[in-house]
């Protein structure tokens, strides 16, 4: 009985400790994303990422103070279904931490800048950056076309594409090399819709392409390229590195959407399959 009850203290100890280290995690984990949360309020005024962060740092301070309370099966399905998270996220984190390294030989016949938002009808930084990468890449292929893909957006009065042309034309690149695609409405459309540029451009010859976008964005990118039958590499644009946390955020989101969305596009033909 003696040894009975030193055991079970001795576990109470072990568990008491791990509780704690536990709380701390909860607690330090909700500073964080509410430090970040008015980081981005202050620094961009408005982000949709932002309430990702917000909710996050909610859960882990409620985490924190209810965490004791809860009966101990709770505690352990709670930080079962929270690794269950972080393995999930974090899987999807390397697949984008991948598209950040990768990088052609500057041999495509074309480029394809993505757009993004403008700022006071100027490229914001994310697009600018994107642009001087497409600079960049001008220098180590100069006869390569570079199409800018970009449609107008809801606020704004000119389409992305004029103004990512505007922007290349004052660095000097030349204007016959470069097609606007102004239609599309998002990273999908950007490439289906130069598909079809090209493919008329280079009527049935086979060609590759550049796909220049923000680091974190090649991976998506690129998948998306691959789905439409091109063949592509990515030239990873610079991020600022204080948004990085934001827009891992918004591109895990668009990942675990595309996920869902060829899901059930594949549920659709097996569906369809079957009826026939």
């Amino acid at each position: 009985m003696v040894l009975e009850q030193k055991f079970k203290c001795a576990v109470n100890k072990t568990r008491g400790k791990s509780m704690n280290v536990i709380l701390k995690v909860f607690l330090v984990l909700g500073v964080i994303f509410a430090a970040y949360s008015v980081f981005l309020i202050i620094k961009e005024g408005f982000t949709s990422a932002i309430f990702i962060f917000v909710a996050a740092a909610i859960v882990f301070f409620a985490l924190g103070k209810y965490y004791l309370k809860m009966p101990h099966r709770i505690q352990s399905l709670t930080q079962l279904a929270l690794t269950a998270l972080f393995i999930f996220l974090f899987t999807i984190a390397l697949f984008i931490i991948k598209g950040v390294f990768s990088k052609g030989d500057y041999k495509e016949n074309a480029a394809i800048v993505l757009g993004a938002s403008l700022k006071n009808g100027q490229p914001a930084p994310l697009l600018k950056y994107r642009l001087d990468e497409a600079v960049r890449y001008n220098k180590n292929n100069p006869s390569a076309l570079i199409i800018t893909a970009g449609g107008q957006n809801k606020g704004e009065d000119k389409s992305e594409s004029s103004e990512m042309k505007n922007y290349l034309l004052s660095k000097g690149i030349d204007k016959d090399l470069i097609i606007e695609e102004d239609k599309s409405q998002n990273t999908f459309e950007n490439l289906q819709n130069s598909k079809e540029i090209l493919d008329l451009y280079f009527q049935g010859e086979p060609y590759k392409i550049a796909v220049i976008t923000n680091n974190f964005h090649i991976y998506r990118a690129l998948s998306m390229a691959s789905a439409l039958g091109f063949d592509a590499a990515g030239y990873p644009a610079y991020t600022d590195i204080w948004t990085l946390p934001a827009n891992f955020v918004r591109e895990t989101l668009s990942i675990i959407k595309n996920f869902y969305l060829n899901a059930l596009k594949k549920r659709k033909g097996i569906d369809e399959n079957e009826g026939n």
